[in-house]
């Protein structure tokens, strides 16, 4: 009881304030006003350590992101699986690839990447696709192809290599190269949003993909490596979009 007569509790307070700042030790009002806010309803949302209380179940249920959100992780997922799915399943009728290889050379490799880095880019996902084939020799031998029959597009993969890197097949530079295009393609004319990859998708559902693997396997090899090149090639959007905004 007579701790509360000093002034040690009123110096504990704004010691929490300014910590929460981080770097920040010194807050403007504003500032200090919505830390205030946050802090006085922080024990609702997670009880103190030891306390006799439940754990408010029902501040966790209002400020769940998932339920802000049009979709869950789960969900996007799904729907991402599902796209890809109808891209390879219903691609015979659709345009030719080599339409629209037509324009790769002006507008995908002279715009954001030369033919050498594509090359790069797809020795790595030939590497790491390997473990969709499940040793299949037919689908191994579609990914990649020995460094006997490299060629000069090849040379920055010869120069880096310490004898470890792979050389990727032909299909699956030229799949990976109009997937390359459509990214670009999308992220120049549209603002980057959550929904990007989706508007991505529906782009490719305009061609004929070029399919890798063994007869048997090929829907679901192609299926993993497009996926995977797409959430990579998000990684390299987003990471060029805040390096411009700052």
């Amino acid at each position: 009881m007579t701790a509360r007569l000093n002034q040690d509790a009123l110096e504990r307070f704004f010691g929490l304030m300014r910590q929460s700042c981080g770097r920040n030790t010194h807050p403007e009002p504003r500032v200090f006003a919505q830390l205030f806010r946050l802090l006085s309803i922080y024990s609702l949302v997670k009880p103190i350590k030891g306390s006799n209380i439940t754990g408010g179940e029902m501040v966790t249920t209002l400020f769940n992101l998932e339920d802000l959100q049009s979709k869950t992780k789960v969900d996007r997922h799904k729907a991402l699986s599902d796209k890809l799915d109808e891209i390879i399943s219903d691609g015979q009728n659709l345009v030719a690839i080599e339409e629209v290889l037509d324009h790769v050379d002006h507008a995908y490799l002279n715009e954001s990447v030369d033919e050498f880095a594509l090359r790069c880019v797809s020795g790595y996902m030939a590497r790491y696709a390997k473990k969709y084939t499940d040793d299949c020799p037919e689908c191994l031998e579609s990914l990649t192809k020995p460094a006997s029959e490299q060629t000069d597009l090849d040379m920055n993969i010869t120069h880096r290599s310490r004898g470890g890197l792979t050389y990727p097949s032909d299909q699956l530079v030229e799949l990976l190269g109009v997937m390359g295009k459509k990214v670009i393609d999308v992220s120049h004319n549209n603002e980057l949003e959550q929904n990007v990859l989706f508007a991505v998708l529906h782009e490719l559902a305009s061609i004929k993909v070029v399919k890798v693997g063994c007869l048997f396997h090929e829907d679901e090899l192609t299926k993993a490596i497009m996926k995977s090149y797409l959430i990579l090639r998000m990684h390299f959007v987003t990471r060029r979009w805040n390096e411009k905004t700052k």
